[in-house]
């Protein structure tokens, strides 16, 4: 999906060398891309780089979930969002970590329909149930998902997933 932003971005070819350090350190290593997060950001620099930061860390930090589990719960929070990008996105990682795209494209049609676990659909749950109103959210919630396995931490890191994803799906769909 190619992605147009409303602002202007800083190019990859910049003489500015803060973006060169930026687009250095922010580069997948696999893919050799820079995010759209990162370009859309880079205007400012440092909260480019601190957001990618973030994001690593989020991610990496979530051992309690699988590379299926991350994408599920991404993929919830984005396409309940609405948003184009992240959804499109979330929607070719999840089909990589499953090995089933269609899966993929289900869970982000609707993700009630799709043949989830027990413990993916409870993570979906929350996840939409936190994007659609945080302040919903009850001792109770967290109460089922540590009664069906999920440990503090696994909760910790499933609500840092699911605010990462609103805060950079927030940004780019604003710009």
């Amino acid at each position: 999906m190619v992605w147009v932003p409303w602002i202007a971005t800083e190019n990859e070819d910049s003489s500015r060398e803060e973006i060169k350090n930026l687009y250095h350190k922010t580069c997948n290593p696999m893919s050799g891309k820079i995010s759209d997060l990162t370009r859309i950001t880079s205007l400012t620099p440092e909260v480019a780089e601190n957001i990618d930061t973030l994001g690593s860390a989020v991610y990496r930090n979530a051992t309690g979930f699988t590379a299926r589990e991350k994408e599920i719960i991404a993929l919830v929070t984005s396409s309940f969002i609405g948003c184009v990008h992240w959804t499109a996105s979330h929607i070719e990682a999840l089909g990589r970590a499953a090995k089933n795209i269609e899966f993929a494209e289900q869970v982000a049609k609707d993700y009630t329909k799709a043949d989830l676990s027990k413990r993916e659909k409870l993570m979906a749950d929350f996840a939409v149930k936190i994007t659609r109103s945080p302040d919903a959210c009850c001792p109770n919630d967290i109460q089922q998902l540590k009664g069906n396995g999920f440990s503090d931490r696994d909760i910790l890191s499933l609500v840092e997933i699911v605010a990462y994803q609103n805060m950079s799906t927030r940004i780019m769909e604003s710009l």
